[in-house]
């Protein structure tokens, strides 16, 4: 019997930059687009880069708040022009793409403002509040964005406890890291067993899955639905 859920936000029930920034590209940059998409999110490709440059990855820390997204933003563009760096990039687009979303992806105030809602997502929550289910959020965004989100989507927050909510820089680790799990089952005495994890991404829910917990890997709000009505 669940009594809890422990959920993503970004893929979830927020629609990230890194998806919405598509809006955004100048047309020279859409016509060169493959219809199939991006094989590879966009999202880790500039980090890619990052880490192809410096050799350092800078993941965990913008996570943590330890490296400010502006900082990332700045390696992008002082080398994403350098010839030395040619063979990295998949094709002429990404280049573009990644040099365009950069600052969108990684720093607080552009952020916050491309992030949109999914509205089926609030929906769900308070259908499982309505329900007498405890909903947690465990989410891996930078502290300083995160500020950001809160105040412009102040009637998302408003149904979750303060206390329910948990972001690396909160807890000192990231998904996929098990301790970013154990912290919040061990400091709330929750059993993994009577426990709901939804996440967008596969190592995120393989983790959950390890602990015993009943888990959603979501992609879609229909799909995701139809899982939810043998669960809760």
């Amino acid at each position: 019997m669940v009594s809890v859920i422990i959920m993503d936000l970004g893929g979830v029930v927020l629609k990230e930059p890194a998806i919405t920034l598509y809006d955004t590209l100048p047309s020279v940059i859409q016509e060169q687009l493959p219809s199939e998409g991006l094989s590879v999110p966009l999202f880790h490709r500039v980090f890619d880069f990052i880490h192809h440059v410096t050799q350092r990855d800078y993941k965990r820390d913008w996570f943590m708040g330890n490296v400010h997204g502006s900082i990332l933003t700045s390696i992008v563009h002082e080398h994403i022009d350098n010839l030395k760096y040619k063979h990295f990039f998949h094709a002429p687009y990404e280049k573009l793409l990644i040099a365009h979303g950069a600052s969108i992806i990684l720093e607080p105030a552009p952020l916050a403002e491309y992030t949109q809602l999914f509205h089926e997502g609030i929906a769900f929550i308070e259908h499982a509040r309505r329900k007498g289910l405890r909903v947690m959020v465990l989410s891996n965004w930078d502290p300083y964005s995160f500020i950001l989100l809160q105040q412009k989507f102040s009637e998302l927050f408003a149904l979750f406890d303060a206390k329910d909510v948990f972001i690396p820089a909160s807890i000192g680790h990231a998904k996929p890291e098990k301790e970013a799990f154990s912290v919040i089952l061990e400091q709330h005495t929750i059993v993994p067993e009577q426990c709901l994890f939804i996440d967008d991404n596969e190592r995120n829910v393989q983790t959950a899955h390890e602990y015993g917990m009943h888990v959603i890997q979501h992609n879609d709000w229909q799909i995701t639905k139809k899982f939810l009505e043998g669960i809760i």
